[in-house]
């Protein structure tokens, strides 16, 4: 029941874990959001509530300096006509000056207000959603924390039915146990039966248990005999293989000497009778020189032939050994050739990857990346690094293998010595087995340091070859962003070349002034909305770049977990100095970008500026004070 139970929850609680993760994720995804689109919504807001009151207090200076030179013409109309009329022209441009920047500044604050007002209804509607979201990331939180609880109560379940299918599997197993508990408490109870019987039969009869005690002793001893003689009769059986192995042995042998016998039979007999002559050249010391030179009789040939059949058989009994010696020592030296065999194929794969990286390498250095790159620097002192640990390596595999060879020789040597030496030389073997011994185990460990070496340079080579990629691909990005700096550059040259074209068509005369002034206006309204364009591919690039950013952040966590600390905190170094670049580059194209729409917005302003007060120059006055300026100028002039 509890495991039907356990089995029918565990789904609705699997599938409402990633729903309740996704909404959690969600909801803080959407906090995150808000709260940073409010903090940009006030930063912008001060901004301009600061822009404003500067703009204000422009305002009213300008409105106070106007009122001070409305008074000054009154007085000066009233006290000196003649005078006015003389300065006349420069107040009316000055007068025309402030009217059209109080209209401006009219405007701007008109503007100001309503963004204002908009970004102030913005703030309100975030700060009332931030207002509404709390409560939910409130419940996130708690679902979150029940969540936890239904994982716990999970993992308990499923130990408790994983312990439940134990106890089930050992019930299932306890029926043939009961089974075999049943016909051993029959059998006990036989076995009861039987020694009240045989309890009752001894009480019955008193003598009964002496003699038991006696058989019990005579059966001890009985089976004490049979274990001797069964070790006897084992030790006898290997005595007679052996004893069989030297009688075939001594069989062949003896057929061997044998033949000899009889050969030295004939050579006695034909020295007795003299056959050989005196005069045969001595052969170094062998048996038929000393046959050809003795002067020994047929006895006593006899006898020395009985000691050499015994002295064969004991170099027979010694060679056995050295047999086994000489097997002993094959084995080792095939051994020891496919040890040799094995540092060969690994030298050859550490060698291929070797010459593979000094490829890749070259290929890097033969590249276009900037030579003073810390990162580059560094990437390169570690393959110099790897490259003399390879050297090292390759120089102790020499060595092993000088070793090796000469352990072969060594090997070898002792192999023909024994095959030449008897019996007195077997403990000298012995002791070159056991030296010989000794140097393969050194040898078999120097071979596993060398191949946990070059697998710890495999891994540290991999992990260099990624850090290279990552550094690839950053030199694209940053190549990406020198082409698109050019670019700038370029651009900015030819808006400074068209605006000197426009101050000089300022310089000009002034006849068609008019004409390409608007045109101007217009080409440069066209680039500043190219610009505009530019400044929203740049911020879009620079969103790209974050993202990258992130990755790799990403990408540095993970390798946090299987890279040592040093090359970890060297990777966040670079890392973090070339984010610092990037940051520092996009800045400096963010400034470069407003202080290029800076200087179009006040050419642009000025041209306006310009081409309007042209344009007034030709016509009749509008304006109330051009009306009074008119008026006081023909009250001056009658």
């Amino acid at each position: 029941m509890m495991e039907a139970g356990g089995g029918e929850d565990s789904p609705d609680i699997a599938s409402e874990q990633p729903r309740n993760d996704s909404d959690h994720f969600r909801m803080e995804e959407e906090m995150a959001r808000l709260v940073a689109d409010n903090e940009a919504v006030k930063a912008q807001n001060k901004s301009l509530e600061k822009r404003l009151a500067s703009l204000q207090n422009d305002f009213e200076e300008s409105q106070s300096h106007l009122l001070v030179l409305q008074d000054q013409l009154s007085s000066s109309v009233v006290d000196r006509g003649g005078y006015a009329n003389r300065t006349d022209p420069i107040m009316r441009s000055q007068l025309d000056q402030l009217q059209s920047d109080v209209q401006k500044l009219e405007d701007v604050i008109a503007e100001k207000e309503s963004t204002i007002g908009q970004l102030e209804g913005t703030i309100s509607g975030l700060n009332r959603r931030v207002e509404n979201l709390f409560p939910k990331a409130e419940a996130a939180i708690k679902y979150k924390d029940d969540l936890d609880e239904a994982n716990h109560t999970i993992d308990k379940l499923k130990k408790s039915q994983n312990v439940a299918e134990k106890y089930r599997k050992k019930l299932e197993g306890m029926g043939e146990m009961e089974r075999e508990i049943k016909a051993l408490e029959q059998q006990n109870t036989q076995m009861k039966q039987d020694l009240r019987a045989g309890h009752e039969s001894s009480k019955q009869v008193p003598g009964l248990k002496r003699t038991l005690d006696q058989y019990k002793k005579q059966i001890d001893k009985v089976e004490a005999e049979y274990a001797d003689l069964l070790r006897a009769k084992t030790i006898l059986e290997i005595d007679r293989n052996t004893l069989r192995e030297k009688a075939a042995g001594a069989e062949g042998q003896k057929s061997k000497d044998m033949e000899r016998i009889q050969n030295l039979e004939e050579k006695v007999r034909e020295l007795e009778t003299g056959v050989i002559s005196k005069t045969v050249e001595e052969t170094n010391g062998d048996l038929d020189s000393e046959l050809t030179y003795s002067t020994k009789t047929k006895t006593d040939l006899k006898l020395q032939i009985s000691r050499l059949e015994s002295e064969l058989s004991q170099l027979k009994e010694g060679t056995s050994g050295t047999d086994a010696d000489n097997v002993m020592l094959q084995h080792m030296l095939d051994d020891a050739t496919k040890a040799k065999d094995k540092l060969e194929q690994d030298y050859l794969q550490a060698h291929t990857g070797k010459l593979i990286l000094e490829a890749q390498l070259a290929a890097i250095n033969g590249g276009s990346f900037t030579e003073g790159s810390e990162v580059m620097l560094k990437l390169r002192q570690n393959l110099v690094g790897a490259e003399e640990q390879l050297i090292d390596l390759k120089r102790k595999f020499a060595e092993v293998d000088a070793e090796l060879s000469v352990t072969k020789k060594e090997l070898t040597t002792a192999k023909s010595d024994l095959n030449l030496v008897g019996k007195d030389k077997v403990e000298a073997l012995a002791e070159l087995k056991i030296i010989n011994s000794q140097e393969l185990i050194e040898l078999r460990g120097k071979h596993e340091e060398a191949q946990h070496k070059i697998s710890g340079l495999e891994t540290e080579i991999d992990q260099k070859k990624t850090l290279l990629s990552t550094v690839l691909l950053e030199k694209d990005e940053v190549s990406k962003k020198l082409s698109e700096q050019k670019d700038i550059i370029l651009e900015n040259e030819k808006s400074n070349s068209e605006l000197r074209a426009t101050i000089a068509t300022f310089q000009g005369t002034a006849e068609g002034r008019d004409a390409a002034l608007e045109k101007r206006v217009l080409q440069l309204q066209g680039k500043l909305e190219d610009q505009r364009e530019k400044m929203f591919k740049a911020r879009e690039h620079i969103k790209k770049q974050n993202v990258i950013i992130r990755d790799l952040k990403e990408k540095v966590d993970t390798a946090e977990s299987t890279t040592p600390d040093a090359t970890t905190k060297s990777k966040e170094e670079q890392l973090a100095e070339s984010d610092r670049k990037r940051r520092a580059e996009l800045e400096i194209l963010e400034r470069e970008n407003k202080m290029i729409a800076s200087a179009w917005y006040d050419q642009a302003t000025r041209l306006q500026m310009n081409s309007v007060a042209l344009e007034r120059k030709g016509d009749t006055p509008h304006s109330w004070l051009n009306r009074q300026r008119a008026a006081l100028a023909k009250a001056g002039g009658v």
